[in-house]
């Protein structure tokens, strides 16, 4: 049997009072520049813009999917501390950011808000999935880049 709105409501109002401020910020950094085979500090700066425009704080869990090139570049310079995935071949970084999302079923309950970092539609369900859990969803993405199944949800659009 289903839950009334009233249950929803109060269970939504439940978890929101057990997350932290901690935010989960997913980062597609292929798509952050724009470019999958960027070098240099193309590839530092956007990540950094990233972190400015989710308004990153201390103990925010940072999740960041690129081809090993550009994790290279990356991992070369001193910036924030962050979980790295490899991706491989077309869409390899969103499949990586899904599988690790995938793997941890309650991620949503453990944390205040959610920053997805990438204009991709493929993300649509996960941004959707956060704000049905009752956490605040951001979507911080280049205007070009930005998917309309991403702009029709009901989360805050960042540009960078």
């Amino acid at each position: 049997m289903g839950r009334t709105k009233a249950q929803r409501d109060t269970r939504r109002s439940t978890q929101a009072a057990r997350r932290s401020d901690r935010a989960l910020v997913l980062v597609d950094l292929e798509n952050v520049v724009g470019d999958p085979w960027a070098t240099g500090p193309e590839v530092v700066e956007a990540y950094e813009s990233v972190l400015v425009a989710a308004g990153h704080r201390g103990g925010d869990l940072v999740v960041v999917a690129a081809n090993r090139w550009m994790l290279a570049e990356l991992g070369t310079r001193a910036h924030t501390s962050a979980q790295l995935l490899v991706g491989h071949g077309p869409d390899g970084a969103d499949l990586a950011l899904l599988d690790w999302v995938a793997s941890w079923p309650a991620v949503f309950e453990r944390c205040g808000r959610v920053v997805v970092a990438s204009g991709d539609g493929i993300f649509a369900t996960v941004a959707a999935e956060a704000n049905l859990s009752g956490v605040a969803v951001s979507v911080v993405s280049r205007p070009a880049s930005l998917s309309r199944r991403l702009r029709d949800l009901p989360v805050d659009l960042v540009g960078i």
